[in-house]
């Protein structure tokens, strides 16, 4: 629920989805990560950032950055996701 994102939480999703976009940036998607669940972003939030990005960034930057994220939450045991 985006609603309930602090502000630093809204940014960390944009710092999330401009990392993907430009690629090879895993150490810090998974910073940035972290910074987004701690300030209230769900998993979920996190994953539809990114995979809104398919279009855009297209399939193997998307795929990179989910499996950093991937590490992230299991690291948290935020693993298998709850759908919402």
């Amino acid at each position: 629920m985006l609603a309930m994102v602090t502000t630093i939480g809204r940014h960390a999703l944009v710092t999330i989805a401009a990392l993907t976009t430009l690629g090879d940036a895993e150490r810090q998607l998974k910073f940035h990560t972290r910074a987004a669940l701690t300030a209230g972003a769900s998993p979920q939030d996190i994953v539809d950032a990114v995979i809104h990005l398919l279009a855009f960034a297209g399939n193997p930057r998307v795929f990179n950055a989910m499996l950093a994220i991937r590490q992230v939450f299991a690291e948290r045991e935020l693993l298998p996701l709850q759908q919402q």
